[in-house]
């Protein structure tokens, strides 16, 4: 299903068509942009209305589709453009880009190269289009950084001995007020599922590979490049594909990293070892399930007890019982099963409260799922 909001942008017969899927927290800006110019026609398309009722100030057309189920619609959507800019989740990337080919439609995406949309390479080609993918913060700016650096180096006669790339796009240290030190400014399951990565990257010239399902956690490392802040990093996908992308085999450590402040890599650990980031479906949180409480599943989840029937645990979940250091005994019973320094207990036990762990709050299981 799709409908055209009344706001039209004026269409002038030089005007290049430039179609924006998706409109979350990235699309905004690359909208506000392009709206900008005066040749420009600029449709957003978006599942959710919500997220097109926050574009109604700007100059630009508005569609509200489905891409999983309305292909068709997609499909004459894209025929009708010159360039599709996708700000989907990298998952939709290759549907669209075959579109793109069929057409013959230019593509943009900021999103890692996926094995999928590698394999549309000579289709593309062939069909005489760009499809142009990485050309975000990281990836994408956090490129054109590392290669301006190299051809300053190489013009003067150097050569690359080694290369430590770190980004992460962080809140203002006044805005950082959350367990996490971190508010998310692009797709949020996308950032939580990839501290579930695996990584690999070269030291010494040796190659460093890092397990996923947490290994990444523990692969963190403090960073003082700028002593002024608290950071910490960790490895982020495989560095070593970069050494000849970069055209610099000469380098003995390559290493690009995601930039947090320090104790977010605890947080997520203690979040992982509650089983509230798993990419496994889960009996009782179906969507047709009864509704449950952060608590009640957390703690069927570690194992104390199964709910019953409405989906709900009486003890020690729902009871206030003090554990004699002011928190209630079920959020003490779960911190102290994490294995954190007591500080970093502290710091858990405050996200529990956060999320709403100590109250009757009770969320749907799709919500529950969603985090």
């Amino acid at each position: 299903m799709s409908h055209n909001s009344s706001q039209k942008a004026r269409r002038h017969t030089e005007n290049r068509r430039v179609l924006i899927l998706g409109a979350g927290y990235v699309s905004l800006p690359a909208v506000e942009y392009l709206a900008k110019g005066q040749n420009t026609e600029v449709t957003v398309a978006s599942q959710l209305q919500s997220e097109l009722d926050n574009l109604e100030k700007l100059n630009v057309n508005t569609t509200l589709i489905d891409v999983q189920r309305n292909y068709e619609e997609l499909e004459k959507l894209i025929s009708q453009q010159d360039i599709v800019v996708s700000l989907l989740p990298y998952v939709f990337h290759p549907d669209v880009a075959k579109l793109c080919i069929k057409f013959k439609k230019n593509m943009v995406t900021a999103s890692y190269i996926s094995p999928a949309m590698r394999e549309l390479d000579a289709a593309a080609k062939e069909a005489g289009i760009t499809i142009m993918n990485e050309v975000g913060v990281d990836p994408g700016i956090d490129h054109m950084l590392a290669m301006e650096c190299f051809d300053k180096i190489k013009n003067a006669g150097g050569k690359i001995s080694s290369f430590e790339s770190w980004c992460g796009g962080l809140p203002a240290l006044e805005n950082s007020n959350t367990p996490l030190r971190y508010k998310f400014s692009w797709y949020p399951r996308g950032v939580l599922m990839n501290c579930l990565s695996g990584a690999k990257y070269l030291k010494d010239n040796c190659v460093v590979e890092i397990p996923g399902n947490g290994g990444l956690l523990d692969a963190v490392q403090d960073l003082d490049f700028m002593p002024g802040f608290d950071f910490e990093g960790f490895p982020n996908g495989d560095s070593t594909m970069y050494i000849d992308e970069y055209n610099i085999q000469s380098a003995k450590s390559v290493i690009r990293g995601t930039v947090r402040y320090r104790g977010f890599s605890h947080i997520m650990q203690g979040i992982m070892q509650l089983g509230l980031l798993n990419p496994e479906q889960v009996a009782n949180l179906h969507p047709n399930g009864p509704t449950t409480t952060w608590s009640s599943s957390a703690v069927y989840r570690k194992g104390y007890e199964k709910p019953d029937k409405r989906g709900l645990s009486s003890s020690p979940c729902e009871t206030y019982t003090s554990s004699g250091n002011g928190e209630p005994d079920f959020i003490f019973k779960l911190s102290t099963q994490i294995s954190f320094a007591e500080r970093r207990r502290t710091e858990f036990s405050y996200l529990m409260r956060w999320i709403g762990f100590d109250i009757h709050y009770y969320l749907s299981a799709c919500a529950l799922a969603d985090f």
